[in-house]
């Protein structure tokens, strides 16, 4: 598969074959994502020779952003990004990354030294995609800044303040609590996509953990409560598993009314499906 990867952005990138070479398995790294038996991306460096030196063409196929290493919109990433018609490119180090979310949901990247017009076009060709018959199918994204703004509205009400430390594309979102101008402890909440892992576990690190019976708008649903060891900054989390997205809620300050996160990781507006 490798080996076609490499054809097909030679189309775009180099049609004469003066600089990539073909793929080489005893030259050219590749990266594999695998989970319980299924490939969730795939991926190699193909060499780009050219008369002075030889490069790296790199391409990535991934069954979703989770499975993608990209920085822009992470916190503290030094990534100069910006939006395309067809995707999304990072400049770093150089490097000009080029991500393309094909209709499939499926996230196909292709960086080098090379013009970001033409490694766009690569990335967004349909042919450069995941093998086999049933590859793991990624939810729809969420949108960072609607998540962020929406548990602000459920998880602080009037009196009390929360001032945004940070805001990832996960998305993850942290910040420091307040109550009359007080500051209370870190509250967090992020959402983490059920495909690849990011269902309820209790790990060694939670003093605790209980499954709770809540009613959410007239129906009960199970969430997960865990409280945390003084490590991991102490304080309780909570977690529901939807269909789609594991979404939770963390204080460091035990004293967070947990209502209020029960109704906000439960809300359907976190399970978009495709």
């Amino acid at each position: 598969m490798l080996d076609y990867y490499n054809d097909v952005v030679a189309e775009h990138l180099d049609s004469m074959r003066d600089h990539l070479r073909e793929f080489d398995p005893s030259l050219d790294a590749r990266t594999i994502a695998r989970r319980s038996g299924r490939l969730f991306a795939l991926g190699s460096s193909y060499r780009w020779a050219t008369a002075k030196d030889t490069d790296d063409v790199r391409v990535r196929v991934a069954s979703g952003w989770d499975q993608v290493p990209w920085g822009c919109g992470a916190p503290g990433s030094d990534w100069v990004c910006h939006p395309t018609a067809d995707g999304e490119v990072g400049v770093h180090d150089g490097v000009v990354e080029a991500a393309v979310e094909h209709d499939d949901g499926q996230v196909v990247v292709v960086a080098g030294t090379l013009p970001e017009a033409d490694l766009v076009t690569a990335a967004g060709d349909e042919r450069l995609i995941l093998p086999g018959d049933t590859p793991p199918v990624s939810p729809p994204t969420l949108d960072p800044e609607t998540f962020a703004s929406s548990g602000e509205a459920a998880l602080i009400p009037a009196g009390e303040s929360f001032a945004r430390t940070s805001l990832s594309r996960a998305p993850a979102v942290r910040g420091t609590w307040a109550v009359d101008g007080i500051d209370r402890g870190t509250l967090s909440w992020s959402a983490a996509p059920i495909y690849s892992g990011g269902g309820w576990s209790c790990l060694k690190g939670y003093r605790t953990c209980v499954d709770l019976q809540v009613e959410v708008d007239g129906e009960t649903v199970t969430v997960h409560l865990a409280r945390l060891r003084p490590r991991l900054g102490g304080g309780w989390l909570v977690q529901y598993d939807g269909p789609s997205y594991a979404v939770r809620v963390a204080s460091t300050d035990r004293t967070f009314p947990k209502k209020r996160a029960f109704g906000f990781v439960t809300d359907d507006a976190w399970q978009p499906v495709r």
